[in-house]
Parts: C-alpha cells; sequence; structure tokens
C-alpha cells in the first residue's frame, strides 16, 4: 500500500492498481492513511539507517541540493511570501538532496554509477537540512572520500549549507543555470534579439572554457553606451558571476572528470516530486507530502525492501 501509495499518481490510482494486480479491495483514502501512519517511520529508517561498509575509498563523491514548489492548502501557506501580485503564496518549499558516485567512460567524460543515488525531500529550514544531507553524505562515504564535488544552481542558501557542513568540497555552479543568467546579461547588452542570440552564444563557449574574466571585463566596457535602465539591469546580473566566480572554472573542472550540471537532482525534482506532487488540482498539507515524498526517496534510493524487511523483523 505504501509503495502504490506513492509511486501512484494519486492514492485513487494506487487503489486500482493493488485491486488490478493484487485482488484487494482497499479504498484510495485507507491509502492515504497507511502511507501518512508510516511515512515519518519510513524517513526516520532512512535516516538512521547503517551505512554499507565501503572496500575502498569513493574516489568522487558527488553531492546535489535544490528546492522546489509544492501546492499547498490554505492552512499551510499563511505568512508565507509568494509571487502572486499580492504577496501571497499558492506553494511550499521543500530541499531535496542527492547523493551519488561516479566513474568515467571511455571518453574520460564523468557518468553516474548505476543504482549509486540516494535522495532525501523534508520541509524545514537551512540548517536541519544541512544536518540530514550531512548525515546522508557520511553513510555513503563522505568522511574517506578521496574528492567531495557539491553542485548547486547558484543560490545563496546552498553556498553557506555547504561551507557549514562541506567546506573540503569542490563548489561548482551548474553550467545551464550559470547560461540562463548569461543569456538574460546578453539580452540587456545587446537590445537586437539576433546580434544578443549571436553575443550570447559566443560567451557560452567563452564560459565553458574559463573565459568569465574576459565577459566580465567586456561587460564594463559595454556598459557605458547603455542607458540608465538598460545599465541598472545588466548590473543587476553581474553580482551572480562576481559571487561564483571561482565556482565557474568549468575548463578545469572537466579536465578533472567532474560534472557541471546539476542533472541528478534537477531530475529529481521532476521524477521524486513533480510526477506525484505538482498535478493538476492536488494541494497538500505539508505533513502529507512529505510521508509521500519520504515513501518515494526510500524507494528510489533502492532501500524500500531493506526497510520492509527490517519493519517485518521487528514486528
Amino acid at each position: 500500500m505504501c509503495w502504490a501509495g506513492a509511486m501512484d499518481s494519486s492514492f485513487e490510482l494506487a487503489s486500482e492498481t493493488l485491486a488490478r494486480f493484487a485482488g484487494l479491495t482497499i479504498p484510495g483514502r485507507q491509502v492515504q492513511r497507511v502511507v501518512n501512519a508510516f511515512g515519518k517511520q519510513a524517513a526516520s529508517w532512512m535516516q538512521n539507517r547503517q551505512s554499507t561498509p565501503l572496500q575502498a575509498p569513493i574516489e568522487v563523491l558527488n553531492i546535489q541540493t535544490d528546492m522546489t514548489g509544492i501546492p499547498a492548502r490554505p492552512e499551510e501557506l499563511i505568512d508565507i511570501k509568494g509571487k502572486q501580485p499580492d504577496g501571497s503564496a499558492k506553494t511550499r518549499q521543500i530541499k531535496l538532496g542527492c547523493v551519488f558516485t561516479q566513474s568515467l567512460d571511455d571518453h574520460g567524460n564523468p557518468q553516474r554509477d548505476p543504482f549509486s543515488s540516494t535522495y532525501l525531500a523534508a520541509f524545514c529550514d537551512r540548517t536541519d537540512f544541512a544536518a540530514l544531507l550531512w548525515s546522508e553524505a557520511l553513510k555513503r562515504g563522505y568522511a574517506t572520500a578521496r574528492k567531495t564535488v557539491f553542485i548547486g544552481d547558484g543560490a545563496e542558501w546552498i553556498w553557506n549549507l555547504v561551507s557549514d557542513r562541506f567546506g573540503d568540497a569542490v563548489q561548482i555552479v551548474d553550467f545551464y543555470h550559470a547560461c540562463e543568467h548569461l543569456h538574460a546579461l546578453c539580452a540587456v547588452l545587446e537590445p537586437d534579439e539576433q546580434r544578443a542570440l549571436t553575443l550570447f552564444r559566443k560567451w557560452r563557449k567563452r564560459l565553458k572554457n574559463n573565459g568569465l574574466p574576459r565577459i566580465l571585463h567586456d561587460t564594463s566596457q559595454r556598459l557605458a553606451s547603455l542607458g540608465a535602465t538598460a545599465r541598472a539591469e545588466a548590473e543587476a546580473q553581474l553580482p551572480y558571476f562576481q559571487n561564483n566566480a571561482a565556482r565557474m572554472t568549468y575548463r578545469t573542472f572537466r579536465r578533472k572528470g567532474y560534472f557541471i550540471g546539476s542533472g541528478a537532482i534537477e531530475g529529481a525534482c521532476r521524477h521524486i516530486v513533480a510526477q506525484r506532487a505538482k498535478l493538476s488540482g492536488m494541494r497538500w498539507l505539508c505533513s502529507g507530502a512529505e510521508n509521500v515524498l519520504s515513501f518515494r526517496c526510500l524507494i528510489k534510493s533502492n532501500f524500500f525492501d531493506d526497510y520492509c524487511s527490517k519493519y517485518s523483523q521487528a514486528a
């Protein structure tokens, strides 16, 4: 019931799945109650499970994190600031983390090791989430890993988390988020759409080859010719690059065999959260969403059978 309730797109569909494949007549509301009854236990088991002894230190341990919004019920949105015209919110932000190992393919490019990813999701502040992610990293071999790589989208809370818990990690801003900011900068510097696109393509290649200092220099040269409004818009983009300059030496990172994209956590936002908790008409209590997502993380981390085995032994 917990598997079906977490992995099907609704509790009603989970009910139908159980009826069709197991011959069990269980209402969707009952599936929901069971998921809520065991969700906290599943999350606790995941957080407190024993780590598997490693045969050798991990060469590169990857850690990624992000936030995504979940449509919430009105009582969960009181005093929550959002992006609606009146400042209200329709969603609550949940934090996700992903830890995985990598190897290199025949061309020397990094590839995620199959079945090596573990996930966690929680509604909590940065400090508490940092503790959860650090605990998961320790279980995955962070203490003895030869190198740890932390990739994020450039948000300040992520790098504060890294400084608190993963100070020795190589920090990388996701290349594709950096390109989004670069595209916005080029659109301001070149009002003509085609010329802006040409400039973006040129600077994107430059950025990938450790050319951020030159981009910033050329931008400063162009600012003088802009009007006051355009200059202010361009200058608003600059701190993102200036504050993250050391995290954008992409050619160096690639030569060392590191990922430069946060595809693992971006994918998790879709296949763990969006495909279950962000469908049309859904409105969640935070507790209910967290229970469902605890099981989805458990399943996607390939620990569901281990959890069930431990639980049945305890029973």
